[in-house]
């Protein structure tokens, strides 16, 4: 665990020094990133359009309960070990927030010579 930065400033600050050093991951790891941001993407793309083609609440409650329920399953040791149990409500909505937060930081790439580490 790392300390929290105290303003939004920071932070934002701090999360593109992470950004900036993505190039040096290795190919594995960039793609089963890749993997998992497509993945989400693609949940909330049909998501979406099945809500406006045939509004059906029980196979998109389904549907979505079900990838919640195992992002709860895996997160749900992490959570614990964080002490951020309490959390868990809140997963779907930071689930989609913070995907919505990967292609905003995405959209303005970052390289390592311009940023600078503490």
């Amino acid at each position: 665990m790392s300390k929290a930065e105290l303003t939004w400033g920071d932070y934002i600050r701090q999360k593109r020094r992470h950004q900036s050093v993505g190039k040096y991951y290795r190919g594995k790891h960039k793609f089963f990133l890749s993997l998992h941001a497509c993945a989400a993407i693609l949940f909330y793309a049909c998501l979406f359009t099945l809500s406006g083609i045939a509004w059906d609440p029980v196979f998109l409650g389904v549907a979505a309960g079900s990838k919640w329920l195992v992002q709860y399953i895996v997160f749900r040791p992490v959570m614990k070990r964080m002490k951020a149990g309490d959390l868990w409500l809140f997963l779907p909505f930071l689930d989609l927030l913070y995907h919505i937060y990967i292609l905003i930081m995405n959209l303005t790439p970052t390289s390592p010579e311009n940023v600078q580490w503490k």
